[in-house]
């Protein structure tokens, strides 16, 4: 119905695109990922990651290359 949603894990991304969100309304925001875990939300159709650190920036750039990054200032 137009939503967005701003996931933390992979299971919440996974439950999200269940209930029948689209991949492109879906942000993985939590602050420290797994690698394993960015390249899963990646493989799901998630392309907007959500970043603190220069380090998370790195993890995406390997595991989700080209993909957009919203950068939240410390």
């Amino acid at each position: 119905m137009g939503s967005c949603f701003d996931c933390a894990s992979v299971q919440e991304i996974q439950m999200a695109l269940a209930a029948g969100a689209n991949p492109g309304a879906v942000s993985y925001g939590t602050p420290i990922k797994k690698e394993r875990d960015i390249a899963r939300a990646f493989a799901l159709g998630i392309r907007l990651f959500s970043v603190d650190c220069a380090a998370e920036v790195e993890k995406i750039a390997r595991a989700a290359p080209r993909q957009g990054v919203l950068a939240h200032p410390l």
